[in-house]
């Protein structure tokens, strides 16, 4: 088994711009290539999935990031980003939204969409996920959905399916949203960040709505998600948010 690590520093040319503000990103962006020796002949045709990852620096970290590698290095074709938050507060505090339009520009600096075709994934550092997920999520035309559980205080969340086709959304908050996903719960053609030049996170969209809005961005339809995991009757992936533990005891 290898793992290649590959650091880049972020620098004032990876300023975001928009409208009236711009935003210096104190993060730095980590990329990980990993493959498992055994799978890596066979793997050349696969499209590569690239996995964005925001994270910040807290007590129980290292433990969410190790249990989330220890999951990726099962993973042929796949590329990790992880986006480390910045030491200082921005004035804006949508959650991930730097980190992951951070993300979202290096692939369009750094891929070369014709010679390698890819899917896009926003896997948060606070889940758990099976890797069947994974296998599936692999063969997103333009915008593949599924459940998610554990979340909106409910045993899971999930697209309603008819006849093979998304017609609604089983969720606890705001059932009105176009695309009442959670960012857990979709993945996206690579294609679309390139076809869709201004395509990412807003710093104006109110909490709870980054996946409709980044989804609604493409312009596609609901008619045009794919339903994954058994039309969407199987649950693969899991918020398992590990609470912060109490560090505060002294031991005598």
């Amino acid at each position: 088994m290898s793992l290649r690590r590959i650091s880049h520093q972020a620098t004032r040319t990876d300023i975001y711009q928009n409208t009236d503000y711009v935003y210096y990103i104190a993060a730095r962006i980590l990329n990980l290539s990993l493959n498992l020796e055994t799978r890596r002949n066979s793997s050349k045709d696969l499209p590569v999935i690239y996995a964005i990852t925001p994270t910040h620096a807290r007590s129980q970290q290292k433990a969410e990031l190790t249990r989330l590698s220890q999951t990726f290095l099962h993973m042929s074709s796949f590329h990790w980003i992880v986006v480390e938050d910045s030491r200082k507060k921005s004035r804006k505090s949508a959650k991930g939204v730097e980190q992951r339009n951070l993300g979202i520009s290096w692939l369009r600096k750094n891929v070369d969409l014709e010679t390698q075709p890819g899917v896009v994934y926003f896997a948060d550092d606070d889940n758990t996920y099976d890797l069947r997920i994974f296998a599936e999520m692999r063969r997103t035309r333009k915008i593949s959905v599924w459940p998610v559980g554990l979340v909106g205080d409910l045993r899971y969340e999930a697209p309603v399916v008819k006849n093979g086709k998304v017609t609604g959304w089983r969720v606890s908050y705001d059932p009105s949203r176009k695309f009442a996903t959670d960012m857990a719960g979709f993945a996206m053609n690579l294609r679309l960040f390139f076809e869709h030049p201004d395509l990412q996170f807003s710093h104006y969209t109110r909490p709870g709505s980054q996946e409709s809005y980044i989804i609604s961005k493409t312009n596609i339809t609901l008619n045009d998600l794919e339903p994954l995991a058994d039309n969407c009757t199987k649950v693969l992936v899991w918020h398992t948010r590990a609470l912060p533990p109490n560090l505060q005891r002294k031991i005598k």
